[in-house]
């Protein structure tokens, strides 16, 4: 079984979005994760990493604040490379 038959177009943010933009469009599109992408990628975002985080402001606080670096696999990797890296990680999407 190939990964490109998984694949799905990816939510992105910039790095300088504000966390309220952010959150809205993740419940709009209902996305547990994101991925933040300035001109290379910057890492990546999981609803679960936000609900543990202080926020105060999300108005005035930037997203790529709370971007988690992560290996990125190839998409030739075999298939239980991703679905262990997921699990391990307990990620829900990751970039490729």
């Amino acid at each position: 079984m190939e990964i490109e038959n998984f694949l799905r177009k990816p939510l992105i943010f910039r790095k300088d979005d504000s966390l309220s933009y952010a959150i809205a469009k993740m419940v709009e599109e209902k996305r547990c994760e994101a991925l933040i992408f300035d001109k290379e990628f910057e890492g990546i975002v999981s609803a679960k990493n936000l609900l543990k985080s202080p926020i105060s402001n999300p108005e005035k606080m930037k997203i790529g604040d709370f971007a988690t670096k992560i290996n990125l696999k190839s998409p030739e990797a075999p298939l239980q490379d991703f679905i262990k890296y997921m699990l391990a990680n307990e990620y829900k999407e990751i970039p490729i």
